[in-house]
């Protein structure tokens, strides 16, 4: 008799994962009556944890709950972060002077506010024109509610809404580009900061009146008056009004004033003498300016050995004759882009609002004898502009242009702040006679571009 054959093990043939899985697999009868609990559970499952978001404009009664959801995502577990922004959810939705509670956009779930968008409207000056901007700001969504689209939803509602309000633009600051892309906004990648070197003694300016602190009770008056001066001829700062003014009084406090005479013809708006927010200044006191700068950067501490200055490039010359070094800031090292993103709203509205500058322009222009339609083909829609006798107008379909000029969106919005020269948008180069290229210049001029930091949201 010979020796028996071992027998084969289970899995003989098989792997041992696919044997276990056969091993447990239930039986068809089993089977059916999993199935069937499964479903059963499912549909149980679906019943108590539907949840529909309601979105819409937020009321008194919501406004809590809101600062709450904004304040837990970006406070980021400090405390006294948490209680900072919910005070000022509270304070812009109660005093801003541009907003009202209706631009509070909210997503709710059972009454409880877990998403919002703040829409924060503000005029901005384009050359000397006036463009209503709807800025957006509290983009969040609670943590216990996020990864289900909730937030998208609280934004195209807002979208709608920046429509309907009549807003030309709309400007947001992000780190998250690829998102806001998607709804329609575009990375602007303009504005010049610089760093100030501070050096170990600052020279004397040649300056003849004096610097002090700015009493807000006699000098307010001046200083908006050279605030719009300085900035109505430029692209994206804000218009502000008494009641702006009023509504950031708390910080008139860092502000300091040149005077001349017995006049202020000059401010500068700064940070603990670290950052250099804004400087205002009449034409002509461009000295003004520099000891403004000067006394910054001797009031700056002793393990202070940079002051960042936003814009004023123009004063640069002056700042190095003082004995400083200066250092103007790019981009990320990583070549990341920056915050700042612009979307067009209302193409043809916005338009409407730039053609009486566009008017004095071309009819003082080498131009102004030219005829001809200019043709904008964009992201954002075609547009076309008749111009004749010295004025330009738009007209719907005007026929065929004289001068077609092809951007991407995010071009378009360079345009509209002067950051780029409409001759580069020209399909056909031969269109671009040196009338035609007057023309160009008058109705899209080049334009310094700012949007101070106090201003952002």
């Amino acid at each position: 008799m010979g020796t028996p054959r071992p027998l084969a093990p289970a899995w003989a043939g098989r792997s041992r994962l696919r044997w276990a899985a056969e091993r447990c697999r239930p039986s068809p009868s089993a089977l059916t009556r999993i199935r069937g609990w499964r479903a059963d559970e499912c549909r149980r499952a679906r019943r108590k944890d539907v949840r529909v978001l309601e979105v819409r404009a937020a009321t008194e009664a919501d406004l809590e709950s809101a600062a709450e959801c904004i304040g837990e995502a970006f406070a980021y577990g400090d405390d006294a972060q948490y209680d900072a922004i919910r005070e000022e959810v509270l304070h812009t939705a109660h005093d801003d002077p541009f907003a009202s509670l209706e631009d509070l956009r909210v997503g709710l779930i059972d009454g409880v506010v877990v998403s919002t968008v703040a829409v924060m409207p503000r005029p901005i000056y384009v050359d000397g024109s006036l463009l209503s901007m709807g800025g957006l700001a509290g983009v969040c969504t609670r943590a216990s509610h996020r990864h289900h689209g909730y937030n998208t939803a609280v934004l195209r509602d807002t979208i709608h809404y920046i429509e309907g309000r009549g807003h030309d633009i709309s400007l947001l600051y992000t780190g998250i580009h690829g998102y806001y892309e998607r709804l329609g906004w575009r990375s602007f990648e303009h504005g010049v900061a610089h760093d100030i070197i501070v050096p170990n003694e600052v020279a004397a300016p040649p300056f003849r009146g004096s610097v002090r602190p700015m009493r807000a009770d006699d000098d307010l008056a001046a200083v908006r008056e050279i605030y719009d001066v300085t900035n109505r001829g430029d692209a994206g700062p804000v218009a502000r009004n008494a009641a702006y003014w009023t509504y950031h009084s708390d910080r008139l406090a860092s502000y300091h004033v040149a005077v001349v005479d017995g006049r202020v013809v000059a401010y500068l708006h700064d940070n603990d003498s670290k950052r250099i927010e804004e400087i205002g200044y009449l034409p002509g006191a461009e000295d003004a300016a520099g000891a403004l700068v000067a006394d910054v950067v001797r009031r700056a501490p002793s393990a202070v050995e940079r002051v960042y200055l936003h814009s004023s490039e123009e004063l640069l010359p002056g700042i190095e004759e003082l004995g400083c070094g200066v250092e103007q800031l790019g981009c990320d090292p990583d070549g990341q882009r920056g915050p700042t993103m612009y979307c067009i709203v209302q193409p043809a509205a916005l338009l409407d609002k730039l053609l009486p500058r566009m008017n004095e322009r071309l009819a003082a222009s080498p131009g102004a004898g030219w005829t001809g339609v200019v043709r904008l083909q964009s992201g954002v829609g075609n547009v076309d502009l008749r111009c004749a006798n010295g004025s330009v107008t738009r007209v719907p379909d005007a026929g065929p242009p004289a001068i077609t000029l092809h951007g991407t969106h995010a071009q378009t919005i360079e345009l509209v702040f002067g950051q780029i020269d409409a001759a580069s948008l020209v399909t056909r180069p031969d269109d671009l006679t040196e009338d035609a290229a007057a023309v160009l210049e008058a109705l899209c001029p080049r334009l310094t571009y700012r949007y101070y930091g106090p201003d952002t949201f």
